[in-house]
């Protein structure tokens, strides 16, 4: 059988015949091309921002019928290369071709879904037919005089009469100039009074004098509100290169918008604190306890001496991007941290995903990436410190004297030198599949990488025997350490930059795009007024599935995993996810609710047990845990096959990600099983998994 584009739908889709099946998985396996268009297809699907094919279109992608004949499997042989061809270059026709043939073939799969026309059905199909076949031809589109004087009748144009008889218009084109030019005289007479303005007080990007008791305001830089998405690794060598030719980088951009008088924060759950956190003391300060010997679920706190008092630092939101904050003194009440306001000293941070806040003190800027969680403090010295308790940062100063106390990962000490060309910060809680957690605590790992030379490291207290007091960090050469031994770190050569530093953690693909539209979302709620809860309650409510999953992922940052649970868990409309919709939820999700402490564990196993389908809880927060290898060997992975036919969707869903986790199987086999597929569809795929568990080799499962 030939690999084609109505094959592989027909392969994707569960309706070749079964001696089919393998031989054409066995080349889409071996097919790059087929493999990339595969993702293509799932992701043209998946997306609800792909519009439909454009009626105005010429040829072939004019004639939505053309779709019915392709897949009717009646196209003309002349047109079926080319309209293959369109598909393959337009993702409007190909998310057309590919969802219309997903759903012809549930229909033939379960007849049911559509049931028969009965005898009234009939009549007013047939007479609605005869209606549109008695109207106006639409090719005869007018609205003027006959030749007898008489009126013609109205008559709808087509879309192409319509743009011909646009471009036989030739005076609009003189009024859109004329238009145009009236605006850029609008333009440059109000430049030409701002220049000559004798008011002015200050250069664009240098710092705007606050009123007594005010938080700093800063104008904008162009560069950064033109931008949108921030800075990332172009903005802090671009921060570089004007420290280098000697001009004053401009201070962050900060939007003067205060959060809404007397905004109810989110509520948290009226349990204590959510993680086990290990605390890093400033210099000077005794180290705290091991991670095994801390107490249970202790708050982040910065770890400075109660008795002295270090100077006030002025501590303001800036950036385009919202965060959440609250008092760090065990605290249950979270507000929205608009940009342009000030956070008071030791508060807890939260970013919510798709939001890259700035948050600025002494002139040094550092940006918060989505799902992190930071406090930060004033040091003994004056200086800000960082504590970084999971997630990334980014650090950067144009000041030449500038300095920052950072605590991450077990690691503590100041950073110093020249920061203007930036420092990227990561702390990663690390859990291993299977372990209870509950009693393991997680490994906190961390990671520091300059992006520019001519930063210093300082640690924290007096050097030990042999370790140097100050240490100069090349350009792009990666510090690693984990919390079980600070002081060793491990120094990777000069490289690349991880994408996660020259993207600022936003991805570029659609799943980015769609994140950071539903951020936009929520930002534009508060800045509507709406509190914090009252945003995430409606978006948590939202017919969009982006808006949804970001809700539903903030809430869980703040220990709340009721709407986190109920998409995971949900097996029809509006809630029910697409496979892939699906995974990506719960991995940006579960895995950190897991390694975040006992309590937070505890919370999310209570609300699986609560909304799972009845009598599967327990069994769902297994699988959510994962098993380890003996586990696997000793019969889980029997288990986990045995949960393929399963009938909550929810066990199905979580058993092919832990096989699939443990297997690492080829993108064909992996979709040979679909969890939200009806049963004889599955049925297919349980069997190829049961050969595999009872064969061991993939290859032989698929019969070569």
């Amino acid at each position: 059988m030939r690999l084609t584009l109505r094959t592989l739908l027909a392969w994707l889709d569960g309706v070749l015949p079964e001696a089919d099946r393998g031989p054409l998985g066995d080349k889409v396996a071996a097919s790059p091309v087929a493999r990339e268009l595969v993702d293509r297809i799932k992701a043209v699907t998946a997306r609800p921002q792909v519009p439909a094919p454009r009626v105005e279109g010429r040829g072939l992608a004019a004639d939505p019928n053309t779709v019915a004949q392709y897949l009717d499997n009646t196209l003309p042989t002349d047109q079926l290369e080319p309209f293959e061809r369109l598909c393959l270059e337009s993702d409007s026709h190909l998310a057309e071709v590919a969802s219309c043939h997903r759903m012809l073939a549930e229909l033939a799969a379960d007849p049911g879904v559509l049931p028969e026309f009965d005898a009234a059905g009939r009549a007013r199909l047939l007479a609605a037919l005869r209606h549109i076949s008695s109207a106006p031809s639409p090719a005869t589109a007018s609205d003027g005089v006959a030749a007898d004087g008489s009126r013609a009748p109205k008559t709808r144009q087509t879309p192409q009469a319509y743009a011909a008889s646009r471009r036989r218009i030739p005076w609009l084109a003189w009024v859109s100039a004329a238009v145009a030019i009236l605006l850029v005289a609008g333009l440059a007479s109000l430049l030409a009074r701002s220049l000559i303005n004798p008011r002015r007080g200050a250069p664009v990007g240098a710092p705007v004098a606050a009123a007594p008791g005010e938080p700093g305001k800063n104008v904008p830089r162009e560069a950064d509100t033109a931008a949108g998405d921030g800075s990332g690794a172009a903005a802090l060598e671009r921060t570089a290169a004007l420290e280098r030719a000697g001009a004053a980088e401009p201070a962050p951009a900060a939007v003067a918008v205060v959060a809404p008088p007397g905004e109810a924060p989110v509520q948290e759950p009226a349990a204590g604190p959510l993680e086990v956190v290990i605390n890093v003391p400033a210099a000077g300060v005794p180290a705290a306890p091991e991670a095994g010997s801390a107490p249970p679920d202790a708050p982040p706190a910065a770890a400075v001496d109660p008795t002295a008092t270090p100077p006030s630092l002025p501590i303001t939101v800036g950036g385009e991007w919202p965060l959440l904050w609250r008092q760090q003194a065990g605290a249950t009440e979270w507000t929205a941290g608009m940009p342009g306001t000030a956070l008071p000293v030791g508060a807890d941070l939260v970013v919510p995903p798709g939001c890259t806040p700035e948050i600025t003190v002494a002139d040094v800027v550092i940006r918060l990436l989505p799902q992190s969680r930071a406090v930060i403090t004033v040091a003994a010295e004056g200086v800000p410190r960082l504590e970084l308790v999971f997630g990334r940062a980014l650090v950067r100063s144009s000041r030449p004297d500038a300095a920052l106390a950072l605590a991450a990962a077990g690691l503590a000490g100041s950073l110093g030198g020249s920061l203007a060309g930036g420092v990227a910060v990561e702390v990663v809680l690390v859990r291993a599949p299977g372990d209870d957690p509950a009693s393991v605590p997680a490994l906190t790992t961390g990671g520091m990488i300059p992006v520019a030379a001519g930063v210093l490291w300082k640690p924290a207290g007096a050097p030990g025997a042999g370790a140097p007091a100050e240490v100069a960090l090349e350009s792009r050469r990666a510090l690693a350490w984990d919390a079980r031994d600070p002081g060793a770190i491990s120094v990777t050569e000069p490289g690349p930059l991880p994408a996660w530093v020259a993207g600022v953690g936003i991805g570029v693909g659609a799943a980015g795009r769609l994140e950071r539209a539903a951020a936009a979302a929520f930002r534009g709620r508060l800045l509507a007024g709406e509190t914090a809860e009252q945003a995430l309650t409606a978006l948590a409510a939202s017919r969009r599935v982006e808006e949804r999953s970001m809700a539903a992922a903030t809430l869980a940052l703040l220990g709340r995993f009721d709407s986190l649970v109920a998409l995971l868990v949900a097996d029809t409309p509006p809630l029910l996810l697409q496979n892939r919709q699906w995974e990506t939820v719960e991995a940006g999700s579960v895995p950190l609710a897991l390694v975040r402490g006992a309590n937070a564990a505890a919370r999310l196993r209570q609300a699986i047990v609560a909304q799972a389908p009845a009598g599967t809880g327990d069994r769902v927060w297994r699988l959510a845990t994962g098993f380890t290898p003996e586990e696997l060997a000793a019969g889980a992975a029997d288990e986990l096959v045995g949960a393929l036919d399963d009938d909550a969707l929810v066990v199905r869903r979580y058993a092919l990600l832990r096989l699939v986790q443990a297997t690492h199987p080829a993108e064909a086999d992996r979709l040979r099983y679909r969890p939200d597929a009806p049963a004889e569809r599955r049925r297919a795929g349980v069997e190829w998994w049961q050969r595999w568990l009872r064969e061991g080799q993939p290859g032989r499962a698929r019969g070569r």
